[in-house]
């Protein structure tokens, strides 16, 4: 990624933000070594990508990329609007040694609802549906070890400590347990959060606010105080 094509990006987005904008290629743009492996395949010059996309001059970006036969939802490095990157698994890959205990085969369903991210104040967010490929069975929903659950959220960017505030004050006047449909219901905001956020915040629960809640196919599925 030289800085003549960087150049020639920033040309070409001039003139026209958009709302959502996503940005598709092969090699992952920063270094991402999920298994103990000496790994130099990412991208030369990938930093100078991600400085371009989170300048804020051309929106907010989706980066999605491939290569390394393992999925993973993260944020660039950068700013709290920097982009939002998805490595996506393999549709039909023999997967290597090191992988295949940890991730399998996955196809995904990506939506990013417009017209409720601005209602709830988001700037990109979304979520993602993971099937898992299994031999004999053909396309299940994703299990443990797939590498991605089976559903999974991604844009909502605050600290647990702060989301679990918000989730426990659900519960001053209401401490019974509630499902999890009922409490996306009083915190929508709740589905835009990473897997590895989301269990964060369920740790923030239990230890400040004495909250305890079930987690099943990567969201919320139960909650409220024993």
């Amino acid at each position: 990624m030289s800085a003549r094509t960087i150049s020639a990006l920033r040309q070409a987005l001039e003139g026209g933000e958009r709302r959502i904008n996503i940005l598709v290629c092969h090699h992952h743009p920063a270094p991402y070594n999920p298994v103990d492996e000496d790994d130099y395949s990412e991208m030369v010059g990938g930093e100078r990508l991600i400085e371009a996309l989170d300048s804020g001059l051309f929106g907010s970006w989706l980066l999605i990329h491939g290569h390394k036969h393992y999925p993973r939802l993260a944020y660039a490095g950068g700013s709290t609007s920097s982009p939002i990157i998805f490595s996506a698994g393999s549709f039909s890959a023999v997967l290597w040694q090191k992988v295949q205990s940890r991730a399998q085969n996955q196809f995904y369903i990506l939506e990013i609802p417009i017209a409720e991210l601005d209602l709830l104040g988001l700037d990109i967010a979304g979520t993602l549906t993971s099937w898992d490929w299994i031999n004999m069975l053909g396309w299940q929903p994703a299990g443990s070890g797939s590498g991605l659950p089976h559903k999974v959220g991604f844009g909502w960017r605050e600290a647990p400590r702060a989301v679990a505030a918000t989730v426990a004050a659900q519960f001053i006047t209401s401490p019974v347990v509630q499902t999890g449909s009922e409490i996306l219901n009083a915190v929508p905001k709740l589905r835009y959060l990473r897997p590895d956020e989301l269990e964060n915040v369920v740790r923030r629960l239990r230890a400040d606010h004495g909250i305890i809640a079930k987690l099943a196919d990567g969201m919320i599925s139960e909650i409220g105080r024993p």
